[in-house]
């Protein structure tokens, strides 16, 4: 078997949710309305980020709902957001990757 540190990833992506828009409920929506699961942040950042699994066979539709699923969630909890920013940022990215 081999050990933790040698199967681990480097690279973990971990994003910032608004002030006041609650761990479990964000992760609920983005579930539930948007079928993404993120897993809850740890240590002392716990209740102030999430992570997002993005190792393996992630393709362009993968992104876009996850962005999309970031974006809506705050936005179903009150936070007055510009909706479509990410999507718009994200595509601008993948055309220029091509």
């Amino acid at each position: 078997m081999k050990d933790e540190e040698s199967v681990s990833a480097s690279t973990p992506t971990v994003t910032h949710r608004p002030d006041g828009a609650g761990d479990t409920e964000s992760r609920k929506t983005m579930a539930g309305k948007y079928g993404i699961v993120v897993a809850v942040g740890l240590g002392t950042l716990s209740q102030r980020v999430f992570r997002v699994g993005d190792m393996g066979n992630v393709n362009r539709n993968d992104l876009l709902a996850t962005v999309a699923a970031i974006e809506g969630s705050p936005s179903e909890q009150g936070h007055n957001l510009a909706l479509g920013a990410g999507i718009a940022a994200a595509n601008g990215i993948l055309e220029r990757r091509g």
